[in-house]
């Protein structure tokens, strides 16, 4: 269950926040596991479009991608950094994103994920995170803010919402 914003195991199970990569489960002390394999992400319900997202993960070494589970093994969270090691202009930064079900909010978990991946990034002579956000998103704003992010800008009508109304977004950036 998610203590002190982390995902400590369940009984008779390892659960904490792990990396999808390979069909073995990758144990890291405190019971970190990883995507477990294919057939894995089809009991926790993920879908064929996702299943190809993360086995794209899997065969880039540019990109890390991290699932917190909760008690009930259920997703709490998702969190990706994504770079562009194969072009050599772009080689120094990195994409950011964290997705919190709304559960499990105020509890560290976005923090401790985002460390996590800050420290994947700075083992890879990375430079500089981005990320964008909903300017309307003040809880993950004052997250990013708290973790060394600056605004960079300001992206206009960044997302079209399905009753047609638009949101913008901020890009934000912290350089390592």
């Amino acid at each position: 269950h998610l203590k002190d914003g982390f995902c400590t195991p369940r009984s008779g199970h390892d659960g904490e926040i792990g990396r999808i990569h390979g069909n073995a489960c990758e144990r890291r002390q405190r019971g970190v596991r990883k995507g477990q394999g294919h057939g894995d992400l089809v009991a926790l319900g993920v879908g064929e479009k996702e299943q190809a997202f993360l086995r794209s993960c899997l065969e880039d070494e540019g990109q890390l991608f991290l699932i917190a589970f909760d008690e009930a093994g259920s997703i709490a969270a998702t969190c990706n950094c994504s770079s562009m090691a194969h072009r050599q202009r772009y080689r120094h930064r990195a994409e950011l994103a964290v997705s919190v079900k709304q559960a499990y909010w105020r509890q560290g978990l976005g923090r401790r994920m985002m460390e996590l991946l800050e420290a994947w990034a700075r083992a890879r002579g990375i430079e500089k995170l981005s990320l964008e956000v909903d300017t309307q998103n003040t809880r993950a704003i004052g997250l990013y803010l708290s973790q060394g992010f600056t605004v960079e800008g300001a992206l206009r009508h960044a997302a079209k919402l399905a009753d047609g109304t638009y949101r913008d977004y901020y890009a934000m950036a912290k350089f390592l």
